[in-house]
């Protein structure tokens, strides 16, 4: 809890209102997405990238904006878990039966992102956070290359077909 305090206090004024107005107007996942932007905030000033918080950018509002050695990025936080209707029985237990769709979650959302701030012209980073143990390494791997770094090492590198929607947002 003192990390999230510390950040709470170093986001500013202004935005510390707008924080807690969203927390009393929020449901659980929104309260939850709005502490992993504070959470990666104060992670980002404490590698001394001088973070904003919520900053205006032209008519869009990004998580973060970064500011390393007189350069600005964009950084946005994108929350994300199995979706549910590939929860499953199985003999009792719970499980999920995946067949790519928390890693084509994770790369359309990413691509949104991409689409979004693409007007501004400045770089965007995704801070991709996997909440429970229910999403893995692999659906991230797979969403941001189309492959396991296994199935590359395997097959000789990238496809060039990888994301190639992508490809009209400028990544």
């Amino acid at each position: 809890m003192e990390f999230l305090s510390s950040a709470f206090s170093h986001i500013g004024d202004s935005a510390q209102g707008g924080v807690l107005r969203r927390l009393r107007k929020a449901d659980a996942s929104n309260v939850d997405a709005l502490l992993h932007e504070l959470l990666v905030f104060e992670v980002c000033r404490s590698f001394g990238f001088s973070p904003e918080f919520e900053p205006s950018v032209g008519d869009q509002t990004p998580d973060l904006r970064l500011n390393v050695d007189s350069r600005s990025y964009l950084a946005d936080v994108f929350v994300t878990t199995r979706p549910t209707r590939m929860l499953t029985n199985f003999q009792g237990s719970q499980g999920y039966q995946d067949h790519g769709e928390a890693a084509k979650k994770i790369a359309d959302t990413l691509a949104l992102k991409a689409a979004k701030y693409r007007a501004t012209h400045l770089p965007l980073l995704l801070f991709v956070v996997l909440v429970g143990h229910d999403v893995g390494f692999i659906d991230l791997e797979t969403a941001l290359f189309g492959a396991t770094v296994r199935e590359m090492i395997q097959t000789g590198g990238l496809r060039n077909d990888c994301h190639r929607d992508w490809h009209v947002h400028g990544l």
